[in-house]
């Protein structure tokens, strides 16, 4: 609740009867849950010296801090940070993914988005997060033909969010004929949903 309210004192204050009562030892949910506060809170290398001391880490404790690197736009340092959680071991697996294609998102970074997607493609097989993360990435560019071209090459089968991003991001860029076929598609896989109705309407006037 600190991390996502940024409650940086009052997180500090918890962090100090966490330390006092020696309870890091004993529960490392609790020691990813402190890494996230501070990440949340922007202090990243606070997070880092959590971690650093925590007495086990696992990919969930590794993904807190390389979040925070990546949605503060450091992309550097979050990949950085991989090889290192690498080094101990650890393989990425798909919330290391997420979390990066996520802040690549919001910061409107499609070539490292682009380079993140590749980088999965060699660890693991894409889960629809992900591509649903890569046609939003691309949709918000303006590259609707990219994004399009992303859910006809899915190695699964797109869900509606999957169209339904496409189709908000044929809105914005007003691509009419495409957004129709987005819309269709969406449709057909939930037939009730609002969200497609809406944007539709609004593409057309």
């Amino acid at each position: 609740a600190c991390g996502n309210t940024r409650a940086l004192d009052k997180g500090k204050q918890i962090h100090d009867e966490i330390v006092r009562r020696d309870l890091l030892d004993k529960d490392i949910m609790l020691g990813t849950t402190l890494v996230d506060m501070y990440a949340k809170c922007g202090v990243l290398t606070k997070a880092y010296e959590v971690l650093k001391g925590l007495p086990i880490r696992n990919v969930v404790s590794w993904n807190a801090l390389i979040a925070g690197y990546a949605q503060q736009g450091n992309f550097e340092s979050a990949n950085g940070y991989i090889d290192e959680m690498q080094q101990e071991g650890l393989k990425p697996i798909g919330m290391i993914y997420t979390s990066m294609l996520v802040a690549c998102c919001q910061a409107g970074k499609v070539e490292e988005g682009h380079r993140q997607f590749a980088l999965l493609l060699e660890d693991i097989v894409p889960a629809i997060e992900h591509y649903n993360c890569m046609i939003d990435l691309l949709g918000r560019a303006g590259h609707l033909k990219e994004a399009e071209d992303v859910i006809s090459s899915m190695l699964i089968s797109p869900n509606a969010t999957s169209w339904i991003t496409l189709l908000s991001a044929c809105k914005t860029y007003l691509d009419v004929e495409r957004g129709v076929r987005a819309s269709l598609r969406a449709l057909e896989l939930e037939p009730d949903n609002d969200a497609a109705y809406v944007l539709l309407s609004n593409l057309y006037a």
